[in-house]
């Protein structure tokens, strides 16, 4: 039947949930409209499309209402992410 197990959708929105939270800490607003910025939950969301995951922005903005208070975002917190290094072989 159509759609992923509840156990996978629950790890799905949770990591959801943190990308989220990493472009929040880059300084956009999770949700809402503005002429010179784009919120969170878009950016998540069009990211997504580009690796074909058929969720919009609302259902973005759902998983963050849902899970986002769960989610640090401190503005550079998630910055260890970038400075990660691959493990040596």
């Amino acid at each position: 039947m159509g759609g992923p197990k509840k156990k996978h959708q629950f790890t799905r929105n949770i990591l959801i949930a943190a990308v989220t939270a990493g472009v929040i800490s880059r300084g956009h607003k999770p949700t809402g409209r503005s002429t010179r910025r784009r919120s969170a939950c878009s950016i998540v969301a069009e990211a997504l499309a580009v690796v074909h995951m058929a969720l919009g922005v609302k259902d973005i903005e759902r998983i963050w209402n849902a899970y986002g208070h769960l989610m640090p975002t401190a503005r550079g917190f998630w910055n260890w992410l970038e400075d990660s290094r691959p493990l040596p072989s």
